[in-house]
Order: structure tokens, then sequence, then C-alpha cells
């Protein structure tokens, strides 16, 4: 959320906890073998790359107070990206591809893009939304 109306979430270890949990599905994901679904979309895996590293760098990108922090959370991602891939390498059903990486790194750069516009402000909007409030 890296603004100049920051404030610290309310929830932030529930969004913490949900975030790791969206590496670790990334991961498991990324390395077990998955059935076949019969549909076919040219570059499909590429748009899922693109698309789950950008969610996950959105979702840290709400966590974050400074663009510091922020910086640190997509090389952490783009380094995870990077080790699926080798780790995919020594599967027999998965393979390591650089055009994957190149899927993980265009998404984590679009999040960085989006990362001052208000779609890194939806946990602070579901915390105004969703928070009780002292009644008295």
């Amino acid at each position: 959320m890296i603004a100049n109306d920051w404030h610290p979430l309310r929830w932030l270890a529930t969004w913490r906890a949900l975030g790791r949990l969206g590496i670790v599905l990334t991961i498991v994901l990324s390395l077990v073998r998955l059935p076949d679904t019969g549909i076919h979309i040219d570059h499909g895996d590429k748009y899922e790359h693109a698309f789950g590293y950008l969610g996950l760098m959105l979702w840290y990108a709400q966590l974050c107070s400074t663009w510091r922090a922020l910086a640190w959370r997509a090389l952490g991602l783009v380094a995870l990206g990077a080790a699926i891939e080798v780790a995919q390498s020594f599967t027999t059903w998965r393979s390591c591809d650089w055009r994957d990486f190149v899927a993980d790194v265009l998404g984590v750069a679009v999040g960085l893009a989006l990362a001052r516009t208000p779609a890194a402000r939806v946990f602070a909007w579901v915390e105004r939304r969703f928070a009780r409030r002292p009644t008295g």
C-alpha cells in the first residue's frame, strides 16, 4: 500500500498468515503432479505464472509500509520463482522453463506497478467495511 495514507492494518497477523498460505500453495501446486484438465490454452501456464505472482505481489504490497520493505518482498518472490523452476528440474513430471520464470518476474513487476493504486488498498477497505465498530 506504499502511500502517504498508509495505516497499519488491524488484521495484519491474519493477512500475513493468509499470504504465507498463498506462498505454500504456490510451492506445492508448482511441484506436485496435477491431473490433466483436458483444457488447453496456448501458453496458459505462462498466464498462470504471471497472474499468480501478480497476486502474491499485490498481497504483500498491502502489508508493506515502505518501498524498501516492498522491494525485499519483490526480490523474495523473484527468488521463489527461480527456486521453484530449479526444483521442478529434479522431478520427472515437471520441467524447468526459463519462460515460466520470466512470467513470474513480469507478474511481480506489474504488482509493483500497481502498489500505488487502489488495488493495493483492498485489505484496508475490507477492514473498514467488516471490522466491528465499538458501540457506546
